[in-house]
Order: C-alpha cells, then sequence, then structure tokens
C-alpha cells in the first residue's frame, strides 16, 4: 500500500513563469540542501563550487534566496553560524523532476539537530571518490521508496506509516563489495529521549523481520557522558533478544572542535577517530583508503565568517550609477571588521 500524499498540497511550479530560468548548478544547489535538510552556505561551496571564489558562490546563494527558493534559518545556541534550507517553493522545484518521492517532507523543525547530523555522517566522507560508499540521510530514508534504501533495511521501511513506534535513523553509510554489504548508522542525541524510543532504535538496527541485520556499527553522537551511559544502559537490556550491537560514543563539543578527527571515549574502537574508524571499515573489503577521498577543511562545516566579502579592489571599481553595489566607506569597514565580517 503506497504511502499517502499530504493532503491538500498544490504542485505550485512557480519557477516556471518566473522572470529567469535556473542553472543545472542552482537545481544541483538546491538538491543538495534537500538531501541534508540543512547546510551553511560554506558546505554548499565545498561540495558543489570548489572553483568558484567565496564571493561568487555567495552571489549565487543570496539569489536563490531572493527568489524564494532557499530560507535562512538564524543560529542557535549549538550552531554558531546561519543555515540554509529549501523553501515550498524550493521543494517543488525539486519534486518537478521525480517520480521516488514517496513521502512529502521539508520542513525543518530542529536546525541544530538536523546540521549536527549532516556534519556527523559527512564529515569523513564528504569527499569519496568510491560509487560502492552509498550515503543516505535522514531526509532520504523517509522519503525514499523502499527499494532504493540498504537491502538488509528495505523489510523495516517498505510499509512506514504501519509502523506506530518505527525509528529513522539520522544517517546511513552503506559499504558495497560485490554481493558483500556493510552498514553504518548515525545517531544524534542532543537530549535524552523517552526509553520506549531507544527500544525502537535498537530493534531497526539489530532485528529485521525475525532476521539479524548486518549493521556493523552506530556513531552516537551525545552532548554529555550521561547520555550515553543511559543509551548503552538500556541496549544491553535488549541484548536478550538478539546479538549485542556495537556503538561507538563521541562528545559533541569535541566534535564541533575537532571534526572527524573527534575520538571516541566509549564503545567499539574506544581512543580511535571518526575518521580512522571508518577507513578501518572501509579496510574490511580489501579496498585502499584513498577512495574514502580526503578529509575537507573543517571551517566548511563550521565556518568563522558569517558571509563572504568582496576585495577592496572590486568595491573601488563598482560605480553606482552602472547599477552595480555602491562602494563601502571607510566607517563602514572598519564596522564590519569589528564584528567579525572582515577578517
Amino acid at each position: 500500500m503506497p504511502i499517502k500524499k499530504r493532503r491538500g498540497r498544490k504542485k505550485k511550479l512557480d519557477f516556471l513563469r518566473a522572470s529567469r530560468d535556473l542553472s543545472k548548478l542552482e537545481f544541483e544547489i538546491i538538491e543538495f540542501v534537500w538531501t541534508w535538510k540543512v547546510a551553511p552556505t560554506s558546505l554548499v561551496k565545498e561540495v558543489l563550487m570548489r572553483k568558484k571564489t567565496d564571493w561568487q558562490a555567495y552571489k549565487i546563494i543570496r539569489r536563490l534566496k531572493l527568489d524564494g527558493i532557499l530560507e535562512e534559518i538564524p543560529k542557535s545556541r549549538y550552531i554558531s553560524h546561519r543555515l540554509l534550507c529549501v523553501s515550498e517553493l524550493g521543494f517543488d522545484i525539486y519534486l518537478a523532476d521525480r517520480d521516488f518521492i514517496e513521502k512529502f517532507r521539508f520542513r525543518v523543525h530542529a536546525p541544530a539537530h538536523d546540521y549536527l547530523a549532516t556534519a556527523f555522517h559527512l564529515s569523513s566522507l564528504l569527499n569519496k571518490s568510491d560509487p560502492e560508499i552509498k550515503l543516505y540521510s535522514e531526509q532520504e530514508i523517509q522519503t525514499l521508496a523502499a527499494k532504493l534504501l540498504p537491502s538488509n533495511l528495505q523489510a523495516s521501511f517498505s510499509n512506514r506509516e504501519s509502523i506506530s513506534m518505527q525509528h529513522f535513523p539520522d544517517g546511513l553509510t552503506s559499504f558495497n563489495s560485490g554481493d558483500r554489504e556493510l552498514n553504518v548508522g548515525y545517531e544524534v542525541e542532543i537530549n535524552l529521549k523517552p526509553d520506549y524510543r531507544y527500544k525502537s532504535m535498537y530493534h531497526l538496527y539489530r532485528i529485521n523481520h525475525g532476521s539479524i541485520t548486518t549493521t556493523e556499527l552506530v556513531f552516537f553522537l551525545v552532548r554529555t557522558f550521561g547520555i550515553a551511559k543511559r543509551i548503552h544502559d538500556l541496549f544491553r537490556t535488549y541484548e536478550h533478544d538478539s546479538m549485542p550491537l556495537n556503538c561507538a560514543f563521541i562528545l559533541m563539543d569535541d566534535f564541533i572542535q575537532q571534526g572527524s578527527e573527534a575520538k571516541i571515549f566509549a564503545g567499539h574502537y574506544k581512543n580511535h577517530s571518526l575518521r580512522k574508524v571508518h577507513e578501518i571499515l572501509w579496510q574490511k573489503f580489501g579496498n585502499p583508503i584513498e577512495k574514502l577521498g580526503k578529509v575537507s577543511d573543517w571551517t566548511s562545516f563550521f565556518p568563522k565568517r558569517q558571509s563572504p566579502m568582496k576585495s577592496i579592489s572590486s568595491i573601488e571599481n563598482q560605480k553606482p550609477d552602472a547599477g552595480q553595489t555602491p562602494g563601502v566607506s571607510v566607517a563602514q569597514t572598519d564596522a564590519l571588521i569589528n564584528k567579525g565580517v572582515i577578517p
């Protein structure tokens, strides 16, 4: 039984009546932001606009915001920079070329959690170079047809609405080699959930309609040691139903500061970095580490500046009467420097 589409939804497709056509790059930006729910401009540039300057990338993103296709979420307690998300119009644009979405969703309800999940998932795999390493965001897990997800979890997601307490991972990575498949889960726990939620989580990874799944490891990003201990203790009580679930716990503050070099403080692979464990898992298939790709500059995930600025020469060369951005005064420049916008 297919999942029902959201009632009352109208496919406006306003962009077809817009005053301009979107470029291939702009469509790719919309797809990336929808897939990962939220992302800063710096991460979008790292993935899709490496050959462009910071200012060029900023202008492209700004145009999408002015057109109402992307929206910006203010910084929060845990995320100290602004994040992009798609608007309803942006989601309509994304849907126009896709017929495999089974559930409409695009609104962001927990931006800090969602972005930490994105960074946690991508920090060691952003530049992966092997097609046999497949990444599935929470957005995709909740919306794609079950047959498009990792094989060992397809039965669990074949009819999402029939499972009242179904847990959806914050992310999945599937390492494949021939007929072999090794899956890794990602969970972000800023706050402790009710106990029944962790039982649902445990059974998703460990039991799949009566058979043991092939989930190799679940990474947990937790705010406190107490949250990690509670999850560990609850999982121990479920082990009589199945084999133990391998978990690796990393502290949120450590991760925000060090990225993929953050160390596992409890569970499997203790004292190894997040990056190193991904290398170990990939090498289990006898594959070279290089195919994981180089680890990205961590400032693309957690940028220090709010937005890039033009060079002084480009500002001086612009003429207001030509319809270009007017020059910036000395006082304005000093104010920007004091705010940290200009280094």
